[in-house]
């Protein structure tokens, strides 16, 4: 028996493992059991305009959980036992969510919700901590903070994790006793309340191909280019023109919290812009900025924000009889 950590994403997976009985991984690029690690890679870095990097990374946890990693000792298989981490970026905590034991590896081409490209995945077999559906359900994510410091990042056992999944420093059932048992008498945190969040920073560059009056009253919606690059090495998401005064607006768009980073990104895309003489403005757009970044907007002229937000309304639909009246 090998111990394992993954983490349940950002968005959240897990809802949907629950419902499922499974864990899974996304970058899907089709079954991959019987093709090369570089053909993986290729194919990733292919979809997702990543580099080789960052592929290897992706092709690493997706060929762990199905038990065709290169590296014999990274190779999950049936009876393994899988922690399930929760995120701070999520949770507010960096949590444990379940410990369950893992069964069969399958690809599924239609995936999981929300985002559909979780295709491999692992049956649950067996729940040691976290299952909702339980008579006695547990009580919900622990933090991590509240556990043993063997289980502390740097402590013998460390619950960190960096990546999406790897091996854990387990060696023995009586540890993972140990955690189950911290786990069943620690207070979980409250689960929090979800809005909805965008899953795709393309699904939102599409929406504003047909709708850019909604971000800026001022776009001529005649003028919109779409990954366009500024030198070899700078692609903003969409650049288009102020329709008063034919100067340029670049939109870059981030999926949740937009950080020190992604502002810096725009910057550099204005500087480019200015470099040739155009009077550039730009619009940073995502579902929330950290302070740093609302404090440089508002001392930049040059850079404004638009904050997503997701509205579902329900309207009632007539009858057959009250449109005939």
């Amino acid at each position: 028996m090998t111990f394992w950590l993954i983490k349940s994403g950002k968005p959240d997976m897990w809802n949907y493992w629950t419902d499922d009985e499974v864990i899974s991984v996304g970058w899907d690029v089709g079954p991959h059991v019987d093709k090369s690690w570089n053909d993986l890679r290729s194919r990733i870095m292919d979809k997702f305009d990543k580099d080789a990097n960052w592929a290897g990374n992706a092709v690493g946890s997706v060929k762990s959980l199905a038990g065709t990693h290169r590296d014999s000792g990274q190779q999950m298989s049936s009876d393994d036992v899988a922690i399930i981490i929760g995120t701070k970026s999520v949770y507010g905590h960096s949590v444990v969510r379940g410990v369950v034991e893992v069964g069969e590896y399958e690809f599924d081409e239609e995936g999981i919700a929300p985002s559909g490209d979780h295709t491999y995945m692992r049956e649950i077999d067996k729940w040691l901590y976290g299952n909702p559906s339980s008579d006695t359900p547990d009580e919900g994510p622990i933090p991590k903070t509240r556990l043993g410091d063997q289980f502390q990042q740097g402590g013998d056992n460390s619950l960190h994790i960096a990546s999406t999944i790897k091996r854990s420093k387990f060696h023995d059932t009586d540890t993972l006793e140990t955690l189950v048992e911290q786990l069943q008498e620690a207070e979980a945190v409250e689960e929090p309340e979800y809005d909805l969040k965008v899953n795709s920073e393309r699904a939102v560059e599409e929406y504003l191909l047909e709708n850019i009056g909604r971000l800026h009253d001022r776009i001529d919606t005649g003028s919109i280019h779409q990954q366009q690059f500024l030198t070899e090495e700078s692609r903003v998401d969409l650049y288009c023109y102020d329709q008063e005064t034919s100067d340029p607006i670049v939109v870059e768009l981030k999926k949740g919290e937009a950080g020190v980073g992604a502002y810096d990104q725009l910057s550099r895309y204005l500087n480019a812009e200015r470099d040739k003489g155009k009077d550039v403005t730009g619009l940073l757009v995502a579902e929330s900025f950290s302070p740093s970044v609302t404090q440089k907007a508002a001392e930049n002229p040059h850079i404004q924000l638009r904050q997503i937000k997701i509205d579902l309304r329900f309207e009632p639909v007539s009858s057959e009889s009250e449109m005939e009246e």
